[in-house]
């Protein structure tokens, strides 16, 4: 699968018991939307793997997950990694919302100053105190 064709959910944090079992964080607004997941993609060496999932168990952002056919050993050189999932898998919105993703490439025009520039990206920080 080509990275362009998928969204990043998050990533691998660390192992959950000694049985390969592993702690992901799901970087998104409504984790509950993940809690049937049947795979994911892991970014190992720049190429996007999937890794079926024989069991995951929800807990807010987080999920411990089992991955179908790896090693407790195995599954200690996931963390850290990256996490993916195809664009079409991507939950729709209603209304006038859309993905931080959606809108790269848009044009930012403002009605006093013109053309402002070209959105590249989106960089979202947590809300001031």
């Amino acid at each position: 699968m080509d990275k362009k064709e998928t969204y990043y959910l998050g990533k691998v944090v660390k192992p959950f018991g000694f049985k390969g079992d592993l702690v992901l964080f799901f970087d998104v607004d409504e984790p509950e939307e993940y809690s049937k997941l049947d795979g994911v993609y892991i970014e190992i060496n720049k190429v996007l793997v999937l890794y079926p999932i024989s069991s995951i168990r929800l807990n807010g952002n987080k999920a411990t997950v089992r991955f179908e056919n790896i090693t407790p050993d195995d599954s200690l050189k996931l963390i850290g990694k990256d996490l993916y999932l195809p664009l079409s898998l991507l939950p729709k919105l209603d209304g006038n919302k859309f993905y931080f993703h959606e809108i790269v490439g848009y044009e930012v025009v403002d009605s006093e100053k013109g053309n402002i520039g070209i959105i590249e990206s989106v960089i979202e920080y947590p809300a001031q105190p």
